[in-house]
């Protein structure tokens, strides 16, 4: 009777610790529960901000986004990790476009083939697959770089342009739009466009040529990665901010770095944050079968020395994964 009994209370206890197991199971916090959605972002590792912005659509979400980071857009790469997402069967992909790519054109229609719908941020590409847009209003924003411009330089400037590509649509209207705001201004005029495709080595290598031949004394920065390296050309080449008036897009860490120390004298923001945040949010509208607008423009705004200071940034302290 006594071994029974014993037998009897091993059993009970080991049915107790059973029954702990599983309503432990049962309220496991939701964070390390499986995610129902996956997917993926790819742009080069200067977008921060849009990461942030997708981390937290994450959390508020409870989707998992993968971050895919090159150090400098690259087609070639850019692709193969969509190609990648693809094989991984990811939920959506989250991708900036890039004109002129074929091999871009063809992983994101593959995609969208694949019944993975892709969402574009910053620079779209419509003649795509694509499902949707989510960027800046580039005409006018480049209205915008035009006024700050003019209020730089008092509407006296021999003016430089630094783009990307002047066959991206991004930069077309912004290039656009600013031409169209100091039309109105006889005394400033453009003295050349320099395109250096996103790449620091290329800004490095043509920026002081440029300078020499058109012998500007303003400059209009149109995108992120040259914003984040003109400052540096200027340092080495002991351009004074009272010769060079700068007006730039987006605030990365080096452009405000740069401004505070006068080097530029202001920034045209977009919401890279928002961008982000948004995207993951359509993703999830996309899935869920709710009807989404296929062009969503979100907003920028001027920024300068005074106003940086009411501002802090963060980049959300986000994971990449190097590509």
């Amino acid at each position: 009777m006594k071994s029974v009994t014993l037998l009897r209370v091993f059993i009970g206890i080991c049915f107790f610790i059973l029954c702990l197991i599983f309503l432990g199971n049962l309220f496991v916090p939701s964070s390390t529960q499986p995610f129902e959605r996956r997917y993926t972002f790819v742009c080069p590792l200067q977008w921060a901000y849009t990461a942030a912005g997708i981390q937290d659509a994450d959390r508020d979400f409870s989707v998992n986004t993968k971050l895919v980071g090159m150090e400098e857009l690259n087609a070639g790469k850019q692709a193969q990790a969509i190609h990648d997402a693809v094989l991984a069967k990811v939920d959506g992909i989250i991708t900036a476009g890039m004109e002129d790519s074929e091999v871009l054109q063809e992983a994101i229609d593959h995609a969208q083939e694949q019944g993975i719908p892709v969402v574009l941020v910053d620079n779209d590409m419509p003649d795509t697959k694509r499902t949707c847009y989510i960027g800046t209003d580039n005409y006018e924003a480049g209205v915008m770089a035009g006024e700050a411009m003019y209020k730089a330089t008092e509407g006296n400037a021999r003016i430089g342009i630094l783009v990307s590509s002047l066959s991206a649509p991004n930069q077309q209207e912004r290039l656009a739009g600013f031409e169209k705001a100091i039309r109105a201004y006889p005394d400033m005029q453009v003295a050349g466009v320099l395109e250096c495709h996103s790449e620091k080595l290329e800004v490095k290598e043509k920026l002081p040529q440029f300078l020499e031949e058109t012998k500007i004394d303003a400059l209009y920065i149109t995108e992120a990665i040259a914003t984040s390296v003109v400052g540096d050309v200027m340092k080495e080449r002991q351009i004074e901010p009272d010769r060079m008036r700068v007006i730039a897009f987006d605030n990365t860490n080096e452009a405000i770095s740069y401004m505070e120390e006068g080097l530029y004298q202001a920034l045209i923001v977009q919401a890279p944050y928002l961008q982000g945040y948004l995207a993951v949010q359509t993703l999830n509208d996309i899935l869920d079968g709710n009807g989404i607008d296929e062009i969503i423009h979100t907003e920028c705004r001027y920024m300068d020395r005074q106003s940086s200071k009411n501002q802090e940034w963060s980049d959300g302290g986000a994971k990449w994964h190097m590509y």
